[in-house]
């Protein structure tokens, strides 16, 4: 299982751009032959601090996503854009200790279902 969490402080004035447009890139991702997960959290207390969680079944997937349209138009928008401040971003590539989630949680989540 190939699972990634990275951080980004977008600046201000993009957050709305931020959003709207990982709301694309995430539904697309979604639909991805093994793509486990793959969404976008924001913080509470400061929401220019966004979270992304991305869970593929293996390497292969994960390299797909990354040679998807969807994700090279992502990748040259928050490059043309200048939305993040660079400064605080942090990428981990991270294992699972306990189980992972299932689509089935993920979609309950999202309709606002604990």
């Amino acid at each position: 299982m190939e699972t990634t969490v990275s951080f980004a402080k977008i600046y201000p004035d993009h957050v709305d751009d931020y959003i709207e447009n990982m709301k694309i890139v995430a539904a697309k991702s979604n639909e991805e032959t093994g793509c486990i997960y793959y969404g976008a959290l924001q913080d509470v207390n400061d929401p220019t601090v966004m979270c992304l969680i991305m869970i593929y079944a293996d390497e292969e997937a994960s390299k797909i996503h990354s040679a998807s349209e969807h994700h090279r138009i992502w990748s040259e928008l928050n490059s043309s854009g200048n939305w993040r401040d660079r400064s605080a971003a942090k990428t981990n590539r991270m294992k699972f200790i306990t189980p992972p989630p299932t689509k089935k949680a993920a979609e309950a989540s999202e309709a606002g279902r604990p």
